[in-house]
């Protein structure tokens, strides 16, 4: 029970990890924090939370990127 218990958390990616904030994900992907903010209100990069406490997971950022350009 417990080796199929870390052999699954070690595959999955840990959310701590993954998580951001805006403002490190535009640093991330080297663009300015009104542009980043301009696409996810297009809906272009998924947000995550809502309010000041939104986030976004650097996979999702990652693909959402590539996928825009």
């Amino acid at each position: 029970m417990f080796l199929a218990e870390y052999h699954k958390s070690s595959l999955e990616p840990s959310f701590e990890k993954e998580k951001m904030s805006v403002a490190q994900a535009s640093k991330f992907i080297e663009v300015s924090y009104p542009i980043l903010l301009k696409w996810i209100t297009k809906g272009k990069i998924r947000v995550h939370g809502k309010g000041r406490t939104r986030f976004v997971l650097k996979s999702e950022l990652i693909t959402d990127y590539k996928n825009s350009q």
